[in-house]
């Protein structure tokens, strides 16, 4: 259930276009660097090696930013909002990772052979095993919907976490560069593509009026 405290600050509406804009843009990003990766592994770009690790690190402040950007004058609130959500402490956690990851990867690119490099898939595989564990909020099927979509999400990110270990342990498989970069394709689509479903944010028992702003 949705913590009253997030209602203090929007309305039902305003969560489900917050949630989806956040969706699309993270989408958007890891579009970006996939794109990016996909070059550098045909041969292209390898002298910005730096590339696609800072979009990462964009993609893990971004979502701070976002979501305290339009309460700037009730940021206590805001935070205590976030931390005792458990769909918002979520989000939380997955930006820290990000930034984390997004840092490591340049840590990398200075130090190639540095354990820098197993960061970024740890936190892939991190990052989807909260997405298949995500809570959700709304109506019954509402969170049934929004819950399946997230764990096709989450598996994906898994996935690629998971390949790009692969290739960063077996490097002589040239045939490794791409698994990863697919599947973060596939995970991109879905964030961009996502729409909260019907009923996300409300009350079960009043599905036809949104939560009213306190």
């Amino acid at each position: 259930m949705i913590n009253p405290i997030i209602l203090k600050l929007h309305t039902a509406e305003e969560l489900i276009l917050y949630s989806n804009i956040g969706h699309w843009i993270e989408g958007g990003i890891f579009l970006i660097v996939s794109g990016i990766a996909l070059l550098q592994a045909v041969g292209y770009l390898k002298n910005k090696p730096h590339l696609w690790p800072s979009f990462i690190l964009g993609a893990g402040l971004f979502l701070p930013l976002f979501a305290f950007s339009h309460h700037i004058g009730e940021l206590g609130l805001a935070w205590r909002a976030t931390i005792l959500d458990p769909q918002q402490r979520q989000h939380m956690f997955m930006a820290i990772l990000l930034t984390i990851a997004g840092f490591a990867e340049l840590m990398r690119v200075k130090h190639i052979k540095s354990a820098w490099r197993v960061v970024f898939p740890a936190v892939l595989i991190a990052i989807g095993v909260l997405f298949l564990t995500h809570p959700q909020h709304g109506t019954s099927e509402a969170v049934i919907k929004a819950a399946l979509i997230h764990k096709y999400l989450g598996a994906v990110l898994v996935l690629s976490g998971i390949f790009r270990g692969a290739e960063i342990l077996r490097p002589n498989k040239k045939w490794l560069k791409y698994p990863w970069i697919i599947f973060l394709v596939m995970a991109a689509v879905l964030l961009i593509s996502y729409r909260e479903p019907q009923g996300a944010y409300m009350i079960e028992s009043n599905t036809n009026h949104s939560i009213p702003k306190k």
